[in-house]
């Protein structure tokens, strides 16, 4: 995740972790390393963060860009 998430932002995207979406070894590294993603790259965010911010930007978005339900 880390290289992706460095890529990324030295290309000046705004780049998000989803907490519960990435994994590490251990317990320990995973949070040290998502802190580490938090001062540096990212915005690291829990998925009810992010699918609030997906279904708002969805509902946002002008009717020719949203795509037919059903």
């Amino acid at each position: 995740m880390r290289p992706r998430n460095g890529c990324g932002w030295h290309d000046r995207f705004k780049m998000g972790v989803v907490s519960e979406c990435v994994f590490d070894q251990t317990e320990a590294s995973h949070f040290m390393n998502l802190y580490d993603m938090h001062q540096k790259y990212s915005d690291v965010v829990t998925l009810d963060m992010a699918k609030a911010y997906l279904l708002k930007t969805a509902n946002a978005a002008p009717p020719e860009l949203k795509l037919a339900s059903g």
